[in-house]
């Protein structure tokens, strides 16, 4: 048996059976096994894929197990998700080499009665014609999308209203899809073209954005972490879209910014870099340990006008009432515009009222911040218009005191609203991450 796979069934365990963040734990156990690039592509293919397809290889699996997924052991269950991923979903993955790997891999983590079953599902896999039998698109358009797409059905139903079912199925299909890694240089440090020749000398397939000059693209994050330059605060991961809110508050050098829900930590960096790392940037968050991470990445890159804090975004800070040009608001949210970097998501969906509550709450008391003649951007990473327009619609009728500004993002999706305009990114449309801003100005 090839060690990338057990690399690859240690990952998928961790994440499926306790609740690890993908991206996180592929990064630790490459990074433990100072894997080479080759390696560290043919393993985050595999753990990409069998988490993303798991909803529907956990059909598969059951209909030629003849046994309910959760009846498998834990342990015999993921190398059969593993195994099957390959079999049915991977384009270059030999039918046999699956097979043997699966079985070689079940033998050296059970006993040979368990491996037997392993062999006889995947043999049974190999030798149909239609592993995957997809129910009827007109009579059961939920079900179907939940299965070709691997995706919960009550994200579906959260989104059929939302897009349509066409367009919805371009949505399920482009979460399928392994995104692409973008950086954001830090000027202070160093610059765009020496990072990016630096990233392809160490092996990393890099270009600059096209959108951008500050920001680089990469293939994958595996090894990214271990650079030199990431030691030195060199850049921070941040997607395109992401930098949507931070360009539509657009703070000047010298202005003082509260970033409320501030971690990681990449848009403040882009705030400190508009404003020339001058002023002042308060970046709240209510968990210590993600603030201790932002203090040492700001400290790496050199920032001087970043303070962080221990905050809940609920709670008003009453001595500074007033006191901010402008706050940004990137609140916690469902997180459906990120699918593609956090796969989860599909089947750990809920639908909570509580989170609605919960951005209500933090809008309405950080808008007090906002001194007149300021701008407070509200922004998400989810595609729901009860997280987004509906959201930003409600505060507007019961602040009078604020007005809908306008925002211009290529690319993306402009809505005009009122005195102003709400912008949206979709990966099936723009190819990014899926985020919404508005921003809100307080009258003078």
């Amino acid at each position: 048996m090839d060690s990338p796979r057990q690399t690859a069934y240690e990952i998928i365990y961790d994440v499926l059976e306790n609740n690890a963040y993908v991206n996180i734990a592929l990064n630790k156990v490459l990074r433990n096994r100072k894997a080479d690039a080759a390696e560290r592509r043919f393993v985050s293919m595999l753990v990409y894929g069998t988490v993303s397809y798991k909803l529907t290889l956990d059909r598969i699996i059951e209909r030629f197990s003849k046994r309910s997924v959760n009846s498998i052991d834990k342990k015999i269950r993921n190398v059969l998700r593993l195994g099957v991923f390959q079999l049915v979903f991977s384009k270059f993955i030999p039918a046999y080499s699956a097979c043997n790997e699966t079985v070689d891999l079940a033998k050296r983590l059970s006993h040979p009665k368990v491996a037997g079953f392993v062999n006889g599902v995947m043999r049974s896999i190999a030798r149909s014609e239609q592993p995957l039998v997809l129910p009827d698109k007109a009579k059961e358009p939920v079900e179907y999308l939940s299965l070709k797409y691997s995706m919960s059905e009550k994200i579906i139903r959260k989104l059929i209203p939302v897009f349509g079912l066409e367009e919805t199925e371009q949505f399920c299909a482009a979460c399928l899809e392994r995104p692409d890694l973008y950086i954001r240089v830090n000027t202070l440090v160093t610059d765009p073209d020496t990072l990016l020749q630096s990233l392809i000398k160490q092996g990393f397939e890099a270009e600059k954005s096209a959108a951008e000059e500050a920001v680089l693209k990469l293939k994958s994050a595996s090894g990214l972490f271990d650079t030199p330059e990431f030691n030195r605060g060199a850049f921070v991961v941040m997607d395109e879209s992401a930098s949507l809110p931070v360009k539509a508050l657009d703070p000047k050098p010298g202005s003082v910014v509260f970033d409320c829900c501030a971690a990681p930590g990449g848009k403040t960096m882009a705030l400190s870099e508009m404003m020339q790392d001058t002023g002042r940037i308060l970046a709240m968050d209510i968990h210590k340990h993600k603030v201790d991470l932002m203090e040492e990445t700001f400290r790496k890159a050199g920032r001087k006008n970043i303070e962080c804090t221990v905050h809940d975004a609920r709670v008003l800070i009453e001595d500074l009432k007033e006191s901010a040009d402008g706050v940004l608001l990137d609140v916690p949210c469902t997180g459906l515009g990120i699918i593609r970097r956090k796969p989860d998501i599909k089947w750990n969906y809920e639908d909570e009222p509580e989170l609605l509550r919960l951005q209500k709450d933090i809008l309405d008391t950080c808008c007090m911040y906002v001194k007149p003649g300021g701008a407070l951007v509200y922004s998400t990473c989810t595609v729901l218009p009860e997280e987004n327009e509906d959201r930003i619609k409600e505060f507007l009728k019961e602040h009078p005191n604020f007005e809908l500004g306008e925002i211009r993002y290529e690319p993306g999706k402009i809505t005009r609203y009122a005195t102003g305009s709400f912008v949206n990114t979709y990966p099936h449309v723009h190819g990014t991450d899926g985020f919404f801003a508005a921003k809100l100005i307080r009258r003078v």
